[in-house]
């Protein structure tokens, strides 16, 4: 089961082309009746979308913007809460300023240390990994 009662999900996987990249709210499980029930399928949600979805069944087509989509077609969207968000936003921003320093690093580079770099094999990645970790020094920022 990947999805749950209440989530909001994508249509992953689809008879119908045109139902790829829906985005639907897992109403509740599919009590397997009416015109559109699945008999073969091991859970099957009951979903509601904006706009009409295509299904078909026995030579028919139907459209609807309430029904029946196996589990295994749907893939769930789920946020994460505040705190992981305000995490991801820290991490995010630590990374931009890393990236920064490295770009400085690069481009104030001199000739020795580029020899170094050389000398030891190190793409420019691992060379500012090196020198971050405290194996090389930090090179000296031209003005």
């Amino acid at each position: 089961m990947t999805c749950r009662k209440g989530d909001i999900a994508i249509v992953v996987r689809a008879k119908h082309e045109c139902n790829l990249g829906t985005i639907v709210r897992i109403l509740d499980v599919d009590d397997g009746k009416g015109d559109l029930a699945f008999k073969n399928e091991s859970l099957v949600w009951s979903v509601s979308c904006d706009y009409p979805m295509t299904w078909s069944k026995n030579g028919r087509l139907f459209l609807r913007t309430e029904g029946p989509v196996p589990d295994w077609k749907l893939q769930p969207i789920r946020g994460g809460d505040k705190s992981e968000k305000a995490n991801s936003e820290s991490k995010s921003c630590r990374s931009a300023k890393l990236q920064e320093q490295r770009e400085e690093i690069v481009s104030n580079m001199s000739l020795s240390e580029i020899r170094t770099m050389d000398y030891f094999g190190f793409t420019v990645s691992e060379y500012v990994v090196a020198v971050e970790a405290g194996m090389l020094k930090w090179p000296k920022v031209r003005t």
